[in-house]
């Protein structure tokens, strides 16, 4: 398979467009640019715990509502396993290989010099930015990710460990105040909810679950729980929590409290989206402005013996919500393409009027083409790569990548270098809960998922394989639909 630089690329993808191959984003037959962009993440949610994505429990009846106005998006990757290196490839449209902002320590790599924001983009094109955030990864150890925002609040909660934040619904009147002054004018709004994050927050922790009586009703879910509970090194943890972790181990009544308490968390944070929606409303710019609902990463809730969100890249961690309404487009429909957080700030470019290949750096692919319901060839592979935040276990000072995963339309391929076997092979379409590892049964399959993960680590998660069209009207196999490649640093 031939492998091409950046340079080959950029020529191919001209020849692409000019001999029809594909329609850039950016065509006379796209949408108008929108009025304002609203931009909403929510910590921690899980795709598949969302009753419109097939749950059993009611858990989300106000983004149920919201699909039905909606593009929905089913099979969306995160880009990593939590919340700053998402973060990161939200707000500078780059993969984490790129911004290198994989771990949380004060000695991690500086940005690379000259990357872009998302923010900063859009703020040159004469938009209003404003940000609104409870998350210690958005503050201020990390306020490069903050440039290009006209104003950006970030409030954690004084009154609670670092690992919790502001509840929403206090935060929610500072970000209506800045909406109304910035309402006839065109803005890009983003805003985290991180109510879902633990300790789960719920108005009704026992919403589905009122008859339990157990530890959890004085020991709160924490990240420290999650570490101590995956065998991670803790530093000095308290009895309590040691004897608490050994009794969830023991009882699963517990294990299935846990569940039904992140689902009363959803819930909870679904309830707080109705409200925002309804201000939106009566703020006059639902109907002008692209909306866009999605998660920086998932939980696990027991998975593979997991909690939280600290290591692995399983689907309770990758498979996020994404769900779009475009405010010239119908909505109500679902779509089954390969995307990837990457795809988010590219799509919001498009959206905004900006042609993102005027800015190589995001190198996602624009999801306008599918909202406009034009005929595009699409990406056959998504990827994501993570180093786990696992205290004590990796060295600080180490900051490799250390787990990657790679997908097609059935088969996941995870790599993980600090297990005895680095490999696992699943096949989603028959497994989607990967208790299957299928790298000796499937030897091909295995083969070729490899050869594309080795090729996409060996070129930073910029250049990628890609394949000679079998004909005219094919788009080769790698090459992103209205993209150039981002030269490596």
């Amino acid at each position: 398979m031939a492998r091409l630089g950046i340079y080959s690329r950029m020529v191919m993808l001209a020849l692409a467009v000019a001999s029809g191959w594909i329609a850039p984003a950016w065509a006379e037959d796209a949408a108008a640019p929108v009025q304002g962009v609203i931009l909403v993440d929510i910590c921690s949610a899980r795709r598949d715990h969302m009753s419109g994505f097939g749950y059993d429990r009611p858990t989300t009846p106000n983004l149920d509502a919201f699909m039905n106005e909606a593009t929905v998006f089913e099979r969306a990757w995160a880009q990593s396993a939590w919340c700053l290196p998402n973060f990161a490839t939200l707000l500078t449209g780059a993969r984490p290989e790129v911004h290198q902002q994989l771990n949380s320590g004060d000695a991690r790599p500086q940005p690379v010099d000259g990357l872009e924001t998302l923010a900063g983009v859009l703020q040159q094109a004469g938009m209003a930015t404003g940000g609104f955030s409870a998350s210690r990864f958005l503050g201020d150890s990390y306020r490069f990710l903050q440039r290009g925002f006209d104003l950006f609040v970030n409030l954690p909660d004084p009154e609670v460990p670092a690992d919790q934040a502001l509840p929403f619904e206090q935060r929610l009147p500072a970000i209506l105040e800045w909406l109304r002054t910035h309402r006839e004018q065109r803005f890009f709004l983003y805003v985290t909810v991180d109510d879902l994050h633990a300790p789960y927050r719920a108005a009704d922790p026992k919403l589905f679950d009122p008859a339990y009586a157990g530890f959890f009703d004085e020991v709160s879910p924490s990240v420290k729980f999650d570490r101590l509970y995956n065998g991670e090194p803790v530093s000095e943890p308290e009895p309590k929590l040691v004897a608490a972790v050994e009794e969830f181990r023991r009882d699963e009544r517990h294990q299935r409290h846990l569940v039904a308490r992140y689902d009363a968390s959803l819930h909870h944070v679904d309830r707080l989206m109705g409200t925002f929606f309804d201000e939106l409303k009566q703020l006059g710019v639902w109907d002008t402005s692209l909306v866009i609902v999605t998660a920086d990463h998932g939980e696990q809730l027991g998975e593979h013996g997991l909690l939280g969100h600290t290591q692995a890249l399983y689907e309770p961690i990758l498979g996020v919500p994404l769900i779009i309404k475009h405010p010239a487009l119908a909505g109500g429909g679902r779509n089954t393409q390969l995307v990837e957080r990457i795809d988010i700030p590219a799509t919001v470019l498009d959206a905004a009027g900006i042609a993102p290949s005027e800015h190589p750096q995001f190198t996602g692919d624009s999801l306008m083409p599918i909202l406009e319901g034009r005929s595009v060839a699409w990406k056959s592979h998504i990827f994501a790569s993570s180093k786990p935040t696992r205290m004590g276990v990796s060295d600080p000072l180490d900051w490799s990548i250390e787990e990657r995963a790679v997908r097609d339309a059935r088969y996941k391929l995870l790599w993980h270098s600090y297990k005895e076997q680095p490999y696992e092979l699943y096949d989603l379409e028959q497994d989607p809960a990967e208790l299957h590892d299928l790298v000796l049964d499937r030897p091909e399959v295995f083969q070729q998922l490899k050869a594309r993960l080795d090729a996409y680590a060996s070129d930073g998660g910029m250049e990628l394989p890609v394949e000679a069209p079998a004909a005219a009207g094919v788009l080769p196999t790698m090459l992103p639909a209205g993209r150039a490649a981002q030269p490596a640093h």
